[in-house]
């Protein structure tokens, strides 16, 4: 439905992961709802995008984690980096070229392990 994996494949792959002794670079993008009225549809709308945008980067695997989170697991710290700036450069090209839609917050966290 939203084109990534979901929480609990992502647990079990980081198990798989930890297993085998395999480091990873993880990065979280949290969809603040505070900053605006969103309803179910617009939340969802919201990940989709996000979902949509983080899956043209082939070096990195997409989950969806609880209701407004997106979890991306690279290889490395560059393909996460790289993730995020492709994510960020086309998030601000929506919001300049498009003043009419409104946009939630999104907070994105590095994890490196």
């Amino acid at each position: 439905r939203y084109g990534c994996f979901n929480g609990q494949a992502l647990i079990l792959y980081m198990k798989q992961l930890y297993d085998k002794g395999i480091k990873v670079s993880l990065v979280n993008f949290s969809i603040e709802q505070s900053d605006l009225d969103i309803g179910y549809n617009q939340r969802n709308n919201a990940i989709k995008m996000v979902v949509d945008m983080l899956n043209e980067n082939k070096h990195v695997k997409v989950f969806r984690y609880l209701s407004n989170q997106v979890v991306v697991v690279a290889d490395n710290v560059n393909a996460s980096k790289e993730a995020v700036e492709n994510f960020t450069k086309k998030y601000n090209d929506i919001i300049e070229n498009n003043p009419e839609i409104e946009l939630p917050d999104i907070k994105i966290l590095f994890l490196d392990w």
